[in-house]
């Protein structure tokens, strides 16, 4: 069973408006973006990391042996991948244009998008990298991650979100899992985080 999962890159703006969903707002400056996205706030990566082992293992326990499909991005995509590798799953990587390309992309939106430890994901023993470009089977996408997203749906059985608020890549690789009536749902509402 391959799982795509997609979600946001600001992994901290995230868990902040998790915070302020639960009313625990006592701590909301300790999930401060660090260094402009250059590297993760710990208490961000380890409360994500932390909802999306216990998800997969409850897929796991669910389906049996699984893979994991994930877009390379910085925030739910890297973690998830992270989750695959320290728990020994096929990890399949799809990568928006060439690996130079994407590692040296600028920042959107003042963030990093890429993954930031994207090397050691691509040595991992059981991972699988796909390069998906602007043109993908025959079809011109406006931005290559919406090719990459298109790609990861038409080689999943199912899609999972990590989506706490609206942002346009999460959102569009959601509306293309459930035109192929793969998506499954948010993990936040499944495991009542929101």
């Amino acid at each position: 069973m391959k799982i795509a999962f997609t979600g946001h890159t600001n992994i901290e703006k995230c868990c902040k408006n998790i915070l302020i969903n639960s009313g625990n707002t006592t701590n909301l400056k300790d999930y401060d973006l660090i260094n402009d996205g250059e590297v993760y706030n710990i208490k961000a990566w380890n409360m994500v990391y932390d909802h999306l082992e216990k998800f997969i293992k409850m897929l796991i326990e669910k389906y049996g042996k699984i893979s994991i499909i994930s877009g390379g991005a910085r925030g739910i995509d890297e973690i998830v991948a992270n989750v695959a590798l320290n728990l020994n799953l096929d990890l399949y990587l799809f990568i928006p244009g060439s690996d130079s390309w994407y590692l040296n992309r600028e920042k959107s939106r003042g963030i990093r998008a890429q993954s930031i430890d994207l090397y050691r994901l691509f040595n991992y023993k059981k991972c699988i990298k796909y390069n998906i470009y602007k043109t993908y089977c025959n079809k011109t996408y406006k931005f290559v991650n919406f090719a990459r997203n298109q790609a990861m749906v038409d080689n999943c059985h199912i899609m999972y979100s990590y989506k706490i608020y609206d942002s346009t890549g999460t959102d569009n690789a959601i509306k293309l899992a459930s035109e192929q009536e793969k998506y499954e749902g948010n993990i936040p509402n499944i495991l009542n985080l929101i």
